[in-house]
């Protein structure tokens, strides 16, 4: 297992979920949802809790 995501503060994540293709990666928690490229590893999107829900 490799660590691919250096979250600071109190982050935490709660849950996690694949694109149906395998491409992507969601992860969820601590107010925050992000969209992970898997073959680059690198954050696509990043959407705060107040930015979706109001």
């Amino acid at each position: 297992m490799e660590i691919i995501i250096d979250e600071v503060d109190d982050a935490s994540v709660k849950d996690l979920d694949f694109s149906p293709d395998g491409k992507f990666l969601a992860s969820v928690g601590s107010g925050c949802c992000r969209v992970w490229n898997v073959s680059t590893l690198a954050s696509v999107i990043s959407l705060q809790k107040k930015d979706v829900f109001t």
